[in-house]
């Protein structure tokens, strides 16, 4: 074989090399800008989703009139938002909701078949808790200044029966612990009870003190400390004996200050 056939095939191969090399590059580019439109597309073409029309309360029986669709980029709908108001009214919300807020699953209680009552006890994803009714007074709901959302410990003021006979004693004992407020029960002028949510034992404790006595409230702080509420009963007995023991009541700054000496 010549020098000049030798040169030619070279030639060639290089001329085939480089073909190919433009070609996948071309095929490459294609494939990118496909891919750049693709994800332009994505960002820019807008859907319909689900928002709010006014402010949504929390534990709403959501309406049509409190929905409307607005278009949004695709790219920023999430995974749990509604394109049709279809798949939210009649729902309740767990959360409030602004005013233009696209609507989404985690803020509505799913299970929605019964009352909004149903709605906020089942919340709780306590299936042993019940909603219990109490009838207050002005000063045992705290002058009307519970919330839904609080927590109290029930106490109970009873007279019961001391040994045999038809005698009776004074017993006053905190009923329940940390309950929670699902709802208010407001009249016209002032707050007439509230709703708790209590398991069926306490629910039938409480109603026996009340056949026998009085309730009240006493609220909890946000942090507070539940086995503060595992007292004694007070009877007659006790209470007269320890107000005779000559030990000196202890107050709530003497406690903070052996609390704080004890920090350091």
């Amino acid at each position: 074989m010549s020098a000049l056939d030798t040169s030619v095939k070279t030639l060639a191969k290089k001329r085939s090399s480089s073909f190919y090399i433009l070609a996948f590059g071309i095929l490459f580019g294609l494939v990118a800008a496909y891919g750049a439109v693709q994800i332009i597309n994505r960002a820019t073409s807008s859907v319909p989703v689900v928002v709010a029309a006014t402010d949504i309360q929390p534990f709403t029986r959501i309406t049509e009139a409190q929905l409307k669709v607005e278009m949004m980029p695709r790219a920023a709908v999430r995974r749990g938002m509604y394109p049709s108001v279809k798949g939210v009214v009649g729902k309740v919300s767990k959360t409030e909701i602004p005013e233009g807020w696209p609507i989404w699953a985690g803020a509505l209680a799913q299970n929605t078949p019964g009352s909004v009552l149903t709605a906020r006890i089942s919340e709780e994803n306590n299936p042993d808790l019940r909603a219990v009714p109490l009838k207050l007074d002005h000063i045992s709901s705290l002058g009307g200044r519970i919330e839904p959302g609080d927590r109290v410990d029930v106490v109970g003021a009873m007279k019961l029966p001391a040994g045999g006979g038809s005698a009776v004693q004074p017993v006053c004992r905190i009923i329940a612990a940390n309950v929670k407020v699902l709802d208010v029960i407001r009249g016209e002028k002032q707050t007439e009870g509230v709703i708790l949510a209590m398991t069926p034992q306490q629910n039938q404790e409480v109603q026996f003190a009340l056949s026998s006595g009085t309730i009240s409230l006493a609220l909890n702080p946000y942090e507070t400390n539940v086995n503060a509420a595992n007292t004694s009963p007070t009877t007659s007995l006790s209470f007269v004996t320890k107000m005779l023991s000559g030990t000196p009541v202890q107050n709530q700054n003497d406690t903070e200050n052996k609390q704080q000496g004890g920090e350091k």
